[in-house]
């Protein structure tokens, strides 16, 4: 990386990676919330005989996915928000 600006293929490279950084973290609480409402017991943890993950980290897997989401745009197509700071 030279100087402030990332070039093209490092932006949408790491563009890229919050993407699916945002889908793991959605796909994940999706997963958990499912085996907690069908009671099924795979479903609760992310990998098998570790401790189950519960309803409310997933909420906050979910919660999180969704910001990386929805911050995955460059600052310039803000629009009216970027005006005010």
């Amino acid at each position: 990386m030279t100087g402030k600006m990332l070039d093209s293929r490092e932006a949408r490279n790491s563009g890229k990676f919050v993407m699916f950084a945002a889908a793991t973290s959605v796909f994940t609480a999706l997963i958990v919330f499912i085996g907690w409402w069908f009671q099924l017991p795979q479903f609760m943890s992310v990998l098998p005989g570790l401790v189950t993950m519960k309803p409310n980290t997933a909420a906050c897997f979910l919660l999180c996915g969704i910001a990386l989401w929805l911050l995955r745009r460059p600052a310039q197509s803000l629009g009216p928000v970027e005006k005010w700071t």
